[in-house]
């Protein structure tokens, strides 16, 4: 899962056995709504959320793509031990 701010949610998840990925996003807006009879402001939230399958097709090529855009790049010189689009850790 990726997270942004409170704003931006982000989430990949496996959908099914057909290597398809369900993609879930989710904007969040923040503000303060005033109680007009108490005169205090309140914490206010509202959410949009959107979920839909990637074929298994897409998410193959995706990484695939990844794979040679990092290949690409060339030797990395972080040590922080990120995770490449393979999966696996870098030292």
């Amino acid at each position: 899962m990726l997270r942004g701010t409170d704003d931006v949610e982000i989430a990949l998840q496996p959908d099914g056995s057909s290597g398809a990925m369900e993609l879930r996003v989710v904007l969040v807006r923040h503000f303060t709504a005033s109680a007009s009879r108490s005169g205090t402001d309140l914490p206010a939230r509202l959410s949009l959320e959107g979920r839909f399958s990637v074929p298994g097709e897409v998410v193959s090529r995706a990484v695939r793509d990844f794979e040679a855009l990092f290949a690409d790049a060339g030797p990395s010189d972080r040590s922080d031990g990120h995770v490449t689009a393979t999966g696996d850790r870098s030292p």
